[in-house]
């Protein structure tokens, strides 16, 4: 297992930057979160959205980081995005504008297949009071999970639109 240290704080401010950057540009269908059990919604729906924001370089970093676990065994990455109901998976490489949008739950499944399969060591990446242990899964073999963002949002955005808009006809 490779150690590697992780400054916190400059991650954090890293990653909100991020978010407000994907909000401004990719926003015209969601609302913003808290961040605590997803950071998006796409608007009319229930249906939440995490963003994972990497900062290396896409063409030149084959693999996405999946974290597993944060501070010990509880669930991180994509299963703890599962556990509180998001239902996309978006990774997102800031500096490229490349954008990885994933059912959440096939990604975990996939990613559990991917490290029986290959024997994928788990990882770890710590701070002063925080430990992270990560997968490094080559992005090639994630590639029939990738679904087209705008195609997805803005079909479920409509949709909603449309079912709001019936439901306020029959109302009248």
């Amino acid at each position: 297992m490779a150690d590697i240290v992780a400054d916190f704080y400059k991650d954090l401010r890293y990653g909100q930057e991020a978010e407000k950057k994907f909000l401004k540009q990719y926003g015209e269908f969601l609302e913003a979160l808290d961040g605590r059990e997803g950071d998006f919604k796409i608007k009319g729906t229930n249906l939440k959205i995490e963003l994972k924001t990497d900062k290396y370089d896409h063409e030149e970093y084959p693999n996405f980081i999946i974290e597993r676990y944060r501070s010990g065994k509880k669930d991180g990455g994509p299963w703890q995005s599962l556990g509180h109901g998001c239902r996309y998976y978006a990774y997102w490489f800031a500096g490229q504008d490349r954008l990885y949008f994933m059912d959440v739950y096939r990604l975990c499944r996939r990613v559990i297949m991917l490290v029986k399969k290959h024997k994928f060591p788990l990882e770890q990446i710590s701070n002063i009071s925080y430990n992270t242990s990560y997968y490094r899964i080559p992005r090639e073999l994630c590639k029939d999970l990738f679904l087209e963002y705008h195609a997805v949002v803005e079909r479920k955005y409509n949709l909603a639109q449309k079912r709001k808009a019936k439901s306020g006809k029959e109302k009248v």
